[in-house]
Formats: C-alpha cells, sequence, structure tokens
C-alpha cells in the first residue's frame, strides 16, 4: 500500500474534468489523497467478483470522505481487466476519475455552498451517490475513444445505480450537481427529473427560482417516491 500523487498522464486528465466545472464558476478545494493497495485480493472481493457484478466502490476503488482519501484496488483492477479484456491502466483511468466524480460531488464549492455537507450521512440513496460519479467521469471519457469503451465495457457489468447516468447523459452536469442540497431534500434522481425539465421549459428562469419550485412539489407531494 502506497501513498502517491497523480501521474502525468492522470493529470491531464483530471485537469480535463476539473476544467469543466472550474469554467462554471465552482472553486477550488484541497485536492484528495491517491492510495495503492496493491494488497492480494481479498476473500470479501473475490466473492464480489464470482458475482459477475463490478460496480467501481469497494472492488476497483473507493472514496473515502472522511479522509478525503482516494484508493485503488490494483490487484483488482488488474483481475477485472484481465475478465473484460482491456488494458489495466485504461481501467485505472476510468476508475481515477468515477472517484474523483465522488470527490467533486462532495467537496467543490459554488457560491455560498462550500461543500456538501451531508455526503458522509445516509440520507441520499446510491444512486443518486453513483449516479452523480459516473456522470461526471462521463463527461472525460466521452470525448476518449479508449477510455469510452472501457467505460462502457465495465458499465455493462454494473449494478443500476451505476446506470443511472444514461437518463441524464444529455442534461447540464453542472446544473444537476447545483442540487447538492444539505438537507438532503431535493437530492434523488426523480428531483433531476424534474429539475431537468424545468430548465428546459423555462431557459430564463434562474437557478433559485427552480429550486423553490422543486421544494414546492415536494411539500405538495408531486413528486411521489423515488
Amino acid at each position: 500500500m502506497k501513498v502517491r500523487g497523480l501521474y502525468e498522464s492522470e493529470m491531464e486528465l483530471i485537469s480535463k474534468l476539473l476544467y469543466i466545472f472550474y469554467a462554471e464558476g465552482f472553486g477550488e478545494a484541497v485536492r484528495p489523497t491517491i492510495i495503492e493497495d496493491d494488497n492480494p485480493i481479498s476473500a470479501k472481493h473475490q466473492e464480489i467478483i464470482k458475482s459477475g457484478l463490478f460496480d467501481v466502490d469497494k472492488l476497483l476503488g473507493e472514496y473515502l470522505p472522511e479522509q478525503q482519501t482516494i484508493k485503488l484496488y490494483t490487484e483488482c483492477i488488474k483481475n477485472i481487466s484481465e475478465v473484460l479484456s482491456v488494458n489495466i491502466k485504461d481501467l485505472q483511468d476510468v476508475v481515477l476519475l468515477h472517484e474523483f466524480g465522488h470527490w467533486i460531488t462532495h467537496k467543490l464549492p459554488y457560491g455560498e455552498q462550500k461543500e456538501w455537507e451531508n455526503y458522509c450521512g445516509n440520507k441520499t440513496n446510491n444512486d443518486v451517490h453513483e449516479g452523480w460519479a459516473q456522470l461526471i467521469a462521463w463527461r472525460v471519457v466521452k470525448d476518449i475513444p479508449i477510455l469510452k469503451e472501457v467505460f462502457c465495457k465495465l458499465n455493462e457489468r454494473q449494478s443500476a445505480p451505476y446506470k443511472v447516468w444514461k437518463q441524464f447523459e444529455n442534461s447540464s452536469i453542472i446544473t444537476l450537481l447545483l442540487l447538492r442540497e444539505n438537507d438532503c431534500s431535493i437530492a434523488t434522481v426523480g428531483h433531476w427529473h424534474l429539475f431537468d425539465d424545468e430548465i428546459k421549459l423555462n431557459q430564463n428562469s434562474s437557478y433559485e427560482e427552480m429550486k423553490e419550485k422543486l421544494r414546492g412539489a415536494t411539500l405538495g407531494g408531486e413528486l411521489g417516491i423515488f
């Protein structure tokens, strides 16, 4: 197990990713620590691999919010790269982008919102966490053919929360990310859909105006259960 910085090729990928957010007014935050865990594949990981579902988190990598650390499970990445017949480094890049997606969701400030304080809580469902991380990663890999191929191959072998991003492939990740709420009152995939529709119907509405409409719909029970 070792702590390391970003390699040069990784720095280029992460710079492309962060530029998307900096260009839209998001601020900077202290970058996460990167740890490579090269321990032999654990019994728990072996069972997950046998299941045939290769969800990123806790198998290929993990974002630890309390420590602001990204952990890469290099032996699992090597194993899954062989199963998928993809390059190890390409798969690791996809995993790294996904985990940076979690970090961005948690830590990048916007205006008065310094970070998503409830990120570490249990109020937000897995669809939201993984949907955001996948959608953020997609914004980079979609323009890099080999990483796009690896991302899609891996996604075919992942559970439903890792496929939520497809519903918002043509939506603005920036406006969706602004739905982070410290009270998590509008942090559901159902709200993403409503917010996305509101943006398309009311191009001139402010973010705050649209958010208030979402709160009203929530209180009025119009959104149902998501």
